[in-house]
């Protein structure tokens, strides 16, 4: 058994395998060279999801105090988490509470929260 470790670079692959070649260097008791083998492939994910923001209002107005904010991820989300939704002028939005996950491109990659002014 030998331990490698990631060096954290971005990245993601979705079937990652290790091959050892035949006649690697190993040998048995009497010499014989081994047989190579390729590990079951498995995930590397070391980059960070990346959202896009949209919103469904341009101007919010008298006549129209409602803003739906949706967040779209270019990766499925763990949908017992939330991102958080802050707006950079004005403290007089709140939320619904009526956000929640769905599925745009990947399972559960898009959040969808109303907000009231």
């Amino acid at each position: 058994t030998e331990t490698f470790t990631h060096d954290g670079t971005a990245e993601e692959i979705a079937a990652e395998t290790v091959t050892v070649a035949s006649s690697s260097g190993a040998t048995d008791l009497v010499g014989l060279a081994d047989v190579g083998d390729t590990s079951p492939s498995f995930a590397v994910d070391t980059q960070a999801p990346t959202a896009t923001v949209t919103v469904s209002e341009s101007s919010i107005n008298q006549g129209n105090l409602t803003q739906t904010v949706t967040v779209t991820y270019d990766e499925s989300m763990d949908n017992g988490t939330s991102p958080t939704i802050g707006f950079d002028n004005s403290v007089n939005f709140t939320s619904n509470l009526d956000g929640a996950w769905s599925t745009t491109t990947f399972t559960d990659d898009t959040w969808t929260e109303t907000f009231t002014h």
